[in-house]
C-alpha cells in the first residue's frame, strides 16, 4: 500500500492505499495512477489486471467522495464520514447489475479495519403498501420474494438513498399484478454524526 509520508488524507489517498481485496484487479499503483491522471489531465480510465477498462467517474477531494465504473455491470463508491470526535469512517458501496442491480455497503475507519456499524436493514416489505395483502390467493410479499436493492450515497450531504429494483426481476405477469402495491419512492437515510443512520423520507 502507498503510505506516503506528508500527504493529507483525502479521499484519494484512503482511495489508493486501501486493501487490494475491496477492490479487486485495481492494484494500489494503479488506483495512484488513475487518480493523477485524473487530477492533472482529465484522464479518466485504466484497464484493470482482469482486463476491463475502469472509468473513474467522480473525484471530489472537498466532499470525500470518489465513484467509478469497475465494469461493464459494476460500480464502486466510496464517501469519508466524519464523527463526532473527529474519527473518520470510510463508507464503500459496491453495485452489480446482473442484469438487476443490487448493492452492498460496508464501513471502515482509516486504517481499513471494519466497522460493526449497519445500514437500517431493507427488504421489499419496506415498499409494499401492505405486505399481507392477498392476491390470487398469494400474499404479495410471497410474490416479491427477492430482493434487489441499489445504493447511491450523496456526496454533498452524506446521504444514502435506497431503490427497490426488486420489480424488475418478477415475469410480466408478475410485474403487472404487484404493481399497484409496491411504492415507487426511494428510501433514503442521512449519516449522524454520532455514527447512526437515520431515516428522513416519508415512504
Amino acid at each position: 500500500m502507498f503510505n506516503l509520508p506528508g500527504r493529507a488524507q483525502t479521499i484519494d489517498s484512503y482511495f489508493v492505499d486501501m486493501p487490494a481485496i475491496i477492490l479487486p484487479g485495481l492494484s494500489s499503483s494503479m488506483r495512484l495512477e488513475l487518480t493523477e491522471y485524473y487530477k492533472s489531465e482529465g484522464r479518466d480510465s485504466i484497464r484493470n489486471q482482469f482486463g476491463y477498462n475502469v472509468h473513474l467517474f467522480a473525484l471530489d477531494t472537498v466532499n470525500g467522495y470518489i465513484s467509478l465504473q469497475t465494469a461493464s455491470n459494476a460500480r464502486f463508491e466510496m464517501k469519508t464520514l466524519l464523527r463526532n470526535d473527529t474519527s473518520v469512517v470510510l463508507a464503500v458501496i459496491r453495485t452489480v447489475c446482473g442484469p438487476v442491480c443490487s448493492s452492498y455497503i460496508h464501513f471502515y475507519d482509516k486504517s481499513w479495519n471494519e466497522l460493526k456499524m449497519d445500514l437500517p436493514k431493507l427488504s421489499n416489505r419496506d415498499w409494499l403498501k401492505n405486505p399481507e395483502e392477498m392476491v390470487n390467493g398469494e400474499k404479495v410479499e410471497n410474490i416479491l420474494r427477492t430482493s434487489f436493492i441499489e445504493l447511491t450515497i450523496n456526496p454533498l450531504d452524506n446521504t444514502v438513498e435506497a431503490r427497490n429494483n426488486s420489480v424488475e426481476y418478477l415475469s410480466l405477469e408478475d410485474k403487472i399484478t404487484v404493481r399497484t402495491f409496491v411504492k415507487k419512492e426511494n428510501i433514503i437515510f442521512t449519516f449522524s454524526s454520532d455514527g447512526s443512520w437515520k431515516q428522513i423520507s416519508a415512504i
